[in-house]
């Protein structure tokens, strides 16, 4: 069936003829009359609807339900339940299951699409990401700034202080100091460094060197108090210089 119809009525004699919609007239107050004009689908309307800005340019019922279609198919599918909600979270991202869940809940309540809650998600990680990097940045270049005015005080005496260090670590702490001074990055500490240097110094180089009495290590116990618990004399272990 085509979209629009030829209407026909009868005539007297009884032959179908092609219908003309009869031009219909209007009185006014005055008695004048002006031609009838057929309500249009804004005039239906209650006033308030019908200057809302919202229904600009809609002006019959089928705008208007082409418009409503477009909405709905527009509209994004939001997941059931904030759970439902899955997002890559990179290796060793600091994020816990708290926060992650209030993350999908907020996601949830803004009637997120998958699709926009997980560039939401990868947007935050990135910046998150920038962030721990510019404070790496930083506190890689005030290191590297101290490492230098390091060597200016230290001067030509540089190496070998460094290296004092280096043997002061390693006899005091073993493996696991001279670890946690490259994890930590303390070899460019001048704090750390002047303050192992300036023990080595005070324990001096016999103390340190190898096949040397070595750092204090026995406790000797001399007595015990009334209560039962021991007393230790660590002067028998220690150089001579520290008794």
């Amino acid at each position: 069936m085509s979209e629009t119809q030829t209407l026909y009525t009868k005539d007297d004699g009884g032959e179908y003829v092609e219908h003309v919609t009869p031009t219909l007239y209007a009185k006014d107050d005055t008695g004048a009359y002006s031609e009838h004009v057929a309500p249009t689908f804004r005039d239906s309307l209650s006033e308030e609807l019908r200057g809302n800005e919202i229904l600009s340019g809609i002006e019959d019922t089928e705008a208007l339900a082409k418009t409503f279609v477009d909405l709905k198919s527009s509209q994004p599918e939001v997941p059931a339940t904030p759970d439902a909600y899955k997002f890559d979270v990179p290796e060793n991202f600091p994020i816990d299951d708290t926060e992650m869940g209030g993350f999908k809940a907020l996601t949830h309540k803004l009637g997120m699409s998958q699709d926009k809650a997980s560039e939401l998600f990868n947007y935050y990680v990135e910046y998150q990401n920038r962030g721990v990097k510019a404070l790496q940045d930083k506190k890689d270049a005030d290191l590297e700034k101290a490492e230098t005015t390091l060597k200016t005080d230290w001067g030509s005496d540089y190496e070998a202080n460094v290296g004092l260090v280096d043997k002061t670590v390693e006899t005091f702490g073993g493996e696991e100091l001279i670890k946690e001074f490259e994890s930590l990055k303390l070899t460019r500490n001048p704090i750390m460094m002047r303050t192992f240097h300036k023990i080595g110094k005070a324990m001096s180089e016999a103390t340190l060197a190898p096949g040397g009495p070595g750092p204090p290590a026995e406790r000797t116990e001399v007595d015990r108090t009334g209560t039962g618990e021991p007393v230790l004399d660590f002067s028998k272990s220690m150089p001579d210089q520290y008794r």
